[in-house]
């Protein structure tokens, strides 16, 4: 990965909305995005075809910047990732890797005390 091409973008999928943050080599952010920037609202922000315009458009602009390799780093549950990323191949990016950077519970909160008689 010592090429001069490769980005990282970084996602953050919530529960109504998306965020993309595209960083260089010196982890310096190039581009910013969020599913807003597509003016839409609601429920609608998290939607397949919402994602898939947004992988688009980002692709466009990492065309633009003639940046080609990417390493994509997803966070958050999210039903739809696999359309994002079908929009990002559509532009023609080479994708390096995919982490996935979600933490889950693995045990739970605590019970409380058990009340006493």
């Amino acid at each position: 990965m010592n090429e001069s091409n490769v980005v990282f973008l970084y996602f953050k999928f919530g529960l109504n909305n998306v965020f993309v943050n595209v960083l260089d080599e010196n982890k310096k952010t190039l581009i910013f995005f969020s599913s807003g920037c597509l003016k839409v609202k609601g429920t609608l922000k998290i939607s397949n075809f919402v994602l898939n315009e947004l992988g688009e458009k980002i692709g466009s602009k990492l065309l633009l910047m003639k940046k080609k390799k990417i390493c994509l780093f997803l966070k958050g549950f999210n039903r739809s990732r696999s359309f994002f990323i079908k929009g990002l191949k559509k532009e023609g990016l080479k994708i390096l890797f995919i982490s996935d950077l979600t933490s889950s519970p693995h045990n739970g909160c605590r019970l409380p005390k058990k009340r006493r008689k």
